[in-house]
This record gives structure tokens, C-alpha cells and sequence, in this order.
């Protein structure tokens, strides 16, 4: 998720607090043997005006202090009145939870991603159209928190919400030209985003 729209996921983040709140916590070691994978997919992505990416993500309990997330996106937007772009990246995050309940609590740890990123544009004056591919590398730091319903809440068993914060450093840059126009998309930079999850988790 890109640096627009962060009103209604941060909201998100915080009905999520506010809900789990009043539910207990099941994780190993705790009287329950605790989820070992998650899946969730990022709902936000599907509205442009949050960045227009929509990802999945698919997650392992290694041990109860921590986890590892795989997490794969597609999307893309109009920019201009004959120029688009679109967006594929595969990332991974290593979490690690504090309070050693993996899977639920509060988490935080390295993120990396790779995009391939593509360019279409058109000239307005000759109707001239050129494209572009190219690689984008970013590295940074997520922190969130992740809840697991289980029945006794009143929740699908294993129904799961996922909030999270990032940090991330981006190096690439994309350009094309058509007809002596030319248009450059900067991709080097920090920018922060913010993640939505609605998902199962399963043991």
C-alpha cells in the first residue's frame, strides 16, 4: 500500500485493538497448541485510490517467538490522461513476537520485496505509444497486530484480522518516450504504507 489513502486502514488498525481487546489469547503454551499458517488477502488493494495493489499473503509459525510471511501483489493505475502503469512483486517478512504467542499479539521485523514494474504511454500530439519494464527493490521494517477469533467469541473459527505499519526504502526508476515525450516514474525513495488483512488461520 503506497503513501495515499492512510485514513481507513489506520481505522482498521484500530477497531482491530479495540476488538481484540476483550478476547483471550490462544497460542501454545498457553493452553491451546496455537495456529501454525495463515492466509490473508489485503481487501484495500482493490480500490484504487489506496494504491490500486492487491496482495495475498501466506504465513508460518517457526517457533513461538517467530514467523516468516510470504507475500505476493498485482495491480496498477492510470496516470494522465494516456499513460498507465502496472505492478508485480513477490516480498517477504521475518516476524517476531514479544509476547512469544506467534501468529497473535503484536509483532514486528525485516521486510524485502522485488516489483516488476511496467509503462505504457502515449504521445497526445502523434498518437505515438512506447514501453517500458523495469525492476524495483525495497527493503524496510513492518510492525502490526494480528488476531485470530476462535468460536467462543462469537467469530468463525480461525477468522483473522491483520493490521500493520511499514517503513521502506525503494531503489529503481522506469521511463519512456513517444515522440519526443518522454515521462519518468521515480521509484527511489522512503515512503511508509499500511496494510489491511482479513483472513483464516489454521493449524
Amino acid at each position: 500500500m503506497s503513501k495515499k489513502g492512510p485514513i481507513i486502514p489506520m481505522l482498521c488498525v484500530i477497531a482491530l485493538g479495540v476488538a481484540a481487546a476483550g478476547q483471550p489469547v490462544h497460542a501454545a503454551g498457553r493452553g491451546n497448541p496455537g495456529e501454525r499458517n495463515a492466509v490473508s488477502l489485503n481487501p484495500f488493494g482493490l480500490i484504487s485510490f489506496f494504491g490500486a495493489l492487491l496482495d495475498v499473503q501466506y504465513e508460518m509459525r517457526r517457533t513461538m517467538d517467530s514467523s516468516i510471511a510470504f507475500r505476493a501483489g498485482i495491480g496498477g493505475r492510470d496516470f494522465g490522461p494516456y499513460n498507465s502503469f502496472t505492478a508485480f512483486g513477490v516480498g517477504g517478512m521475518y516476524r517476531m513476537w514479544p509476547q512469544k504467542t506467534a501468529l497473535q499479539g503484536f509483532y514486528w521485523g525485516p521486510s524485502a520485496a522485488v516489483s516488476v514494474l511496467s509503462i505504457s504511454i502515449e504521445n497526445p500530439s502523434s498518437r505515438t505509444s512506447a514501453s517500458s519494464t523495469g525492476l524495483a527493490l525495497g527493503i524496510g521494517a513492518e510492525a502490526g497486530y494480528q488476531h485470530i477469533f476462535h468460536a467462543s467469541s462469537g467469530m468463525p473459527e480461525g477468522f483473522l484480522l491483520d493490521g500493520s505499519f511499514g517503513l521502506r526504502f525503494t531503489f529503481g526508476s522506469l521511463g519512456a518516450s513517444a515522440g519526443g515525450y518522454s515521462v519518468t516514474v521515480p521509484w527511489s525513495g522512503l515512503d511508509y504504507y499500511l496494510r489491511g488483512g482479513i483472513g483464516y488461520a489454521w493449524r
